[in-house]
């Protein structure tokens, strides 16, 4: 019995799903045809996969470790199989897990006015090849795309409202393992500072004392305040 050839070794990414195992040259022998196809997970030992039969043959994925395939053409006659050798095994070899990116850091900022510069660290894995784009999002479910801004920094402007930020790194090798989301930077920012207000305005004779002047607190901020009345005899501001 003659076993015949398959094809053919791949790289994948990890956790990938290997291309079809092609015959390039089918089994022969004297009786009916079949076959049998094994694996090899890790190093580990040769194993027959269920169900396999036909010339060729479609791994499943996800796979995580370096496997081995191979084929073997079973000839049966007169009810007698046998079995030939096994052809050459063909090898999928997987990329290093992609390790997203990671960007810093959490801030909390006043209404109205910029964050530190935000930071971004490399994904690894892969192929190696990454390209990167910061994006932004009002509510951490809809993003956008900051235009023009691919490198390991960003500065955002003046924030008058809570916004989230990321990197998403995307992967350019051969093959392309997809996208990769880094964490989650939350720019908090303060409530609009609200001034306290004071009433009302007063006539009064010479000698007299004005009545007590009362008002409103400020609001806004972190909502701690402490106050400081002051006067002047000329409106200016002391």
């Amino acid at each position: 019995v003659q076993q015949g050839s398959i094809a053919a070794d791949q790289t994948i990414c990890y956790n990938g799903d290997p291309a079809t195992l092609t015959s390039t040259q089918d089994g022969s022998g004297s009786g009916s045809l079949s076959y049998r196809w094994e694996l090899s997970s890790g190093g580990g030992p040769w194993t027959t996969i269920t169900g396999a039969n036909g010339p060729s043959y479609d791994p499943p994925g996800p796979l995580s470790v370096v496997t081995q395939y191979r084929r073997i053409t079973v000839s049966t006659l007169n009810t007698v199989p046998c079995e030939s050798l096994p052809t050459n095994p063909v090898t999928i070899t997987l990329l290093p897990q992609i390790a997203p990116p990671t960007a810093s850091a959490n801030q909390t900022i006043c209404y109205n006015t910029a964050p530190a510069s935000l930071s971004r660290t490399n994904a690894t894995g892969g192929s190696g090849a990454f390209t990167y784009q910061w994006q932004s999002s009002p509510d951490n479910t809809n993003w956008s795309d900051i235009t023009g801004q691919t490198g390991p920094n960003y500065s955002p402007g003046n924030l008058t409202s809570t916004t989230y930020y990321r990197v998403v790194a995307t992967s350019t090798g051969t093959p392309s393992c997809g996208s990769f989301n880094s964490n989650l930077v939350v720019i908090t920012v303060r409530p609009e500072l609200v001034a306290p207000s004071i009433c009302c305005d007063q006539i009064v004779c010479i000698g007299s004392s004005p009545d007590p002047l009362s008002g409103t607190s400020a609001s806004g901020g972190s909502g701690t305040f402490s106050y400081q009345w002051q006067w002047s005899t000329s409106g200016n501001a002391p």
